[in-house]
């Protein structure tokens, strides 16, 4: 699974930029809505998906 090493990889970024920037909690704030975002994804992946199929199907016959 990716999303360990994921987290980790942002973690490392965050140390790299934002503590060095001065943008610790901006960028923490940052980072945790992109994991909620991904997580929410993930849960919406097949609905997502089935849109894009419909969606794709409509332009073919159009």
């Amino acid at each position: 699974m990716v999303f360990p090493i994921y987290i980790d990889y942002l973690n490392f970024l965050r140390f790299q930029l934002g503590y060095f920037f001065g943008y610790g909690m901006l960028l923490d704030v940052y980072i945790y809505t992109i994991i909620n975002l991904q997580v929410r994804l993930i849960k919406y992946m097949p609905i997502i998906f089935f849109l894009i199929l419909k969606l794709k199907v409509i332009h073919v016959i159009l």
